[in-house]
């Protein structure tokens, strides 16, 4: 990082190169769409590097690059219009809720059905992600898809501790609540894959 700040290139492509699939992703869930997020990732990265020297370590590298990346992401949609979010674009991969491993060769037939059942819970879950809010999405992929606690979320999007639980809280129960409107046969068994 040091490096880096006092110009070095080369350090600062390892720096980039080592962020990219975190911004990427915050890119990817703040826009909904690969092509719009490869521009919001190499705009904040030329900011970034344009900035570095700005970077006094006060927060955590994360938390700087995050706010670059929403800023940037905020700008990209002021200037096109708010894209319609589409999983299908986005891909498994961007939304990786809870996937259940292929049952192992021998394995009994309930792990056959748990591993399954898993698999369409989290395919429920992706299907519903998108018609979270910005920020419940913003938050629940923070929390519960990549595993951050509240209080490092509440450094990244300037929010309160609770404000994050609640928020996440409410992107929980509007999911739940969406999977359970259309297979109300779940009731009983919801929370086993998730």
């Amino acid at each position: 990082m040091e490096d880096a700040r006092a110009g070095d290139a080369a350090a600062f492509g390892r720096l980039a190169r080592r962020v990219e699939p975190l911004v990427r992703r915050w890119a990817l869930v703040r826009t909904g769409d690969p092509v719009r997020a490869d521009e919001v990732v190499q705009s904040v990265l030329l900011r970034a590097h344009g900035h570095l020297s700005d970077f006094r370590g006060e927060a955590r590298l994360e938390t700087w690059l995050y706010r670059i990346t929403a800023n940037e992401a905020a700008t990209l949609e002021r200037k096109r219009g708010r894209p319609t979010m589409s999983l299908d674009r986005l891909g498994e991969e961007a939304v990786p809720v809870g996937e259940a491993a292929p049952a192992a060769a021998g394995a009994d037939r309930a792990d056959e059905i748990d591993a399954l059942y898993a698999r369409e819970v989290a395919g429920l879950v992706r299907a519903f992600f998108r018609e979270l809010p910005d920020r419940q999405r913003q938050v629940f992929d923070l929390v519960d898809l990549q595993g951050h606690a509240a209080a490092e979320i509440a450094e990244i999007l300037e929010l309160s501790p609770s404000t994050v639980r609640v928020t996440l809280l409410r992107a929980r129960r509007q999911i739940r609540a969406r999977i359970l409107e259309m297979h109300p046969e779940l009731e009983e068994g919801y929370g086993r894959g998730l």
